[in-house]
């Protein structure tokens, strides 16, 4: 479903859409898709390629990895390790150099994601520049958030491990 004129303001008021104009945010509005996904569907799977880049609108979205021994709260096989919430984008590394998903996305609640495949992004890259300037600085952004997060958190895998032992002093 694309996205209907009610639902644009919706849009307009995600993060995503906080440096745009009104006219930018309406481009893009025009060709994102609306999906929903029940709680517990897979919105994408690791080792798959679909070069989409998803905009999380309401809902809950956790990236798990393939583990023999991971576990989520809910006892499902895989290691979580990171969730997503309302406002948040996620699929941005295949969307952007379409090589396979190296995680997976699963709905933790009832999502509604919009949809922004790279076949249309790349025509509105060509008609609005300067919008998909800003996508793209959302893009980074959020990437290196993520890189930061995961930093920090190797730090006290680190700590947690060498605690003790003398290692690093």
């Amino acid at each position: 479903m694309i996205i209907e004129d009610i639902e644009v303001k919706k849009f307009a008021d995600q993060p995503f859409c906080r440096d745009m104009s009104s006219d930018q945010v309406a481009a893009l509005a025009a060709v994102l898709e609306k999906r929903r996904y029940p709680e517990g569907s897979v919105i994408f799977a690791e080792g798959k390629t679909d070069p989409f880049l998803f905009l999380l609108r309401d809902g809950s979205v956790e990236l798990t990895v393939e583990s023999e021994y991971g576990r989520n709260e809910k006892g499902e096989k895989g290691y979580p390790f990171y969730t997503f919430g309302a406002g948040d984008i996620f699929g941005y590394l295949t969307f952007l150099d379409g090589r396979p998903h190296s995680a997976n996305a699963i709905a933790r609640t009832e999502t509604v994601v919009y949809v922004l495949k790279r076949a249309d992004f790349e025509r509105f890259m060509h008609d609005h520049p300067p919008t998909a300037f800003k996508i793209m600085q959302f893009i980074v952004l959020q990437v290196d958030d993520m890189a930061r997060r995961m930093i920090h958190k190797f730090a006290q895998l680190s700590d947690y491990l060498f605690q003790g032992t003398g290692y690093g002093h």
